[in-house]
């Protein structure tokens, strides 16, 4: 990127769409592409959700190995149904009710 560039401010509005530039990949999209982040100035995160995605995957994919030992680790316990009374698996760990 030249200098002329980076001088430019991250965010413009084109009619009524606002765009902003993803600080990972540099392309400008429309702002709705940004996920929210309340700490920020404009309440959008930096980077598209693309470029976001790509981390993720690559973060789990280098870390497969802790992730999983995490996972064999803290197993989620059985439960008992708060409706029915049957025990059940949850799928996450703050789910009191099996599907039924």
């Amino acid at each position: 990127m030249a200098s002329a560039e980076l001088s430019r401010p991250p965010e413009k509005v084109v009619g009524r769409m606002a765009e902003k530039r993803c600080g990972k990949c540099g392309e400008i999209k429309p702002q709705d592409d940004f996920p929210t982040r309340r700490a920020s100035p404009d309440g959008r995160d930096s980077w598209c959700r693309d470029c976001h995605v790509v981390a993720n995957r690559g973060y789990r994919q280098r870390h497969r190995e802790r992730l999983n030992a995490a996972r064999r680790r803290d197993p989620i316990p059985e439960r008992t149904c708060l409706t029915c009374g049957q025990p059940f698996i949850p799928v996450r760990k703050d789910q009191n009710y099996c599907r039924t």
